[in-house]
């Protein structure tokens, strides 16, 4: 495998990097000493040592460090040896790279306006975490020496430059055309969409008695709620249940065709929720029913969904074509010693 395609895998499995529980390095929780990192790069004095350049733009020491620990923190990585942590985290920082230039070569920008009223918006939800997270949080604002108001500032600048990469994924998402109604219907088929319809019937012999059970139960309906109603159906509906018959009073079905429902079911359908029916059975039998809840789709709705499934599944491949024909056609270069040391086997292209 080349190179530059075990970096497009690894980057591409690797989009959304986020803490995952607390877990302690050095003595500190991930995020403490991730905003140390950050900290320090803000550093002026700090000797900024370059590792490796994309296209001329320098990857420094601190950006892998911190990568590292965003990539060690995950659940299903944390036992991966140092060398692969470190090339997933210089895959990562690649990417991040290109799709930022990407979004820059394209005249993608953000307002300042914008920014600040994501950060508000993060802000609001982020009163909503969890106490360990709004602890971690609480870290980081004093592992930087900010109070909340300077924390979600400095964050709204950050923002200015991190909502280009979803503006990006969104105008490539774009790029690919409506898929057909052939296409549509095609994985219709291979994904049927399941209807669900919750009732209680009454079954009857009769018709005659039949029709003053449910004439007398229109009537209550007028001054019933539906949990009433459906309790007096419940009962309705034990006594006079087939015999031999267990199961509770409401039925639930789940269907892709309603040509596969008893044909009282069938009849069940035209009715709204909460609505009482009287139908007929394949016996010809009467079968009062009260509709609890109904998720049904017809074939315009059913298309459309369709539809936007096939286009996100399409969007998201020509979104990783577009990420690897980047990283391919990129200029990448590793300058760090050890970082040319690791497994070199797997950076033949990147060697001056």
């Amino acid at each position: 495998m080349s190179t530059r395609r075990w970096i497009v895998l690894i980057a591409l499995s690797t989009l959304l990097l986020g803490l995952a529980g607390v877990t302690v390095v050095s003595g500190e929780s991930p995020l403490t000493h991730l905003t140390r990192l950050i900290s320090q790069s803000n550093n002026e004095n700090q000797q900024e040592e370059v590792v490796a350049r994309v296209n001329d733009e320098p990857i420094y020491r601190w950006q892998l460090e911190n990568t590292k620990l965003f990539v060690r923190t995950q659940g299903n990585v944390t036992s991966l040896p140092d060398a692969q942590n470190t090339q997933v985290a210089l895959s990562q920082l690649v990417q991040d790279i290109v799709l930022r230039q990407e979004a820059q070569r394209r005249g993608i920008k953000t307002s300042v306006a914008e920014a600040q009223a994501f950060a508000e918006q993060q802000r609001e939800l982020a009163k909503q975490l969890s106490p360990d997270s709004r602890q971690m949080l609480g870290e980081a604002m004093e592992a930087e020496g900010l109070n909340e108001d300077e924390y979600w500032d400095k964050m709204a600048k950050q923002y200015v430059y991190l909502l280009n990469l979803p503006k990006l994924r969104q105008q490539i998402y774009q790029e690919v055309s409506a898929p057909s109604d052939e296409k549509a219907r095609t994985y219709l088929r291979e994904h049927p969409i399941q209807n669900a319809l919750v009732l209680i019937p009454i079954y009857m012999d009769d018709w005659g008695q039949a029709s003053v059970i449910y004439a007398d139960l229109t009537q209550k309906r007028e001054t019933l709620g539906v949990d009433e109603l459906a309790t007096e159906m419940d009962g309705l509906a034990r006594k006079y249940r087939p015999q031999g018959v267990t199961q509770p009073a409401a039925e639930s079905y789940q269907f892709t065709s309603a040509t596969e429902l008893p044909k009282y079911v069938q009849e069940a359908l035209n009715l709204s929720e909460e609505e009482l029916g009287l139908v007929e059975d394949s016996t010809g039998h009467p079968v009062i029913v009260l509709v609890l809840s109904k998720l049904t789709s017809d074939e315009t709705a059913t298309l459309e969904y369709a539809r936007n499934q096939l286009q996100k599944q399409q969007g998201s491949e020509h979104f990783q074509s577009v990420v690897e024909q980047l990283i391919d056609e990129a200029d990448i270069e590793i300058v760090a010693p050890d970082l040319k040391q690791i497994t070199p086997q797997l950076l033949p292209d990147f060697l001056p």
